[in-house]
């Protein structure tokens, strides 16, 4: 093998441990994140869950695509942040 061939297959390695990590840590926080919703009020579990299951969509999205993993994951936290807050704000409006 050649130096070249070396180092990319390093890079690979590296990147493979680092996605195994980064979809672990994402399914164990969207867990914690999810269990622990009993004293929260229905606007910030909706807020919650929505941060969760975006977060988990970002880093699969990014990890089937190639795009930087923690990039997936903060900007689909966000997305799902938001989202929830959307819903939160519909269903309120709806009640009146």
């Amino acid at each position: 093998m050649t130096k070249v061939n070396l180092i990319s297959a390093n890079a690979m390695h590296r990147s493979k441990s680092f996605l195994k990590q980064a979809v672990t840590a994402s399914c164990l926080l969207g867990l914690l994140a999810l269990t622990s919703c009993s004293s929260l009020t229905a606007q910030e579990q909706r807020i919650v869950s929505g941060t969760a299951i975006g977060a988990s969509v970002g880093v699969a999205t990014s990890a089937v695509t190639g795009w930087c993993i923690p990039c997936g994951l903060f900007l689909g936290a966000g997305v799902g942040a938001g989202t929830g807050y959307l819903v939160d704000y519909v269903i309120e409006n709806d009640r009146r």
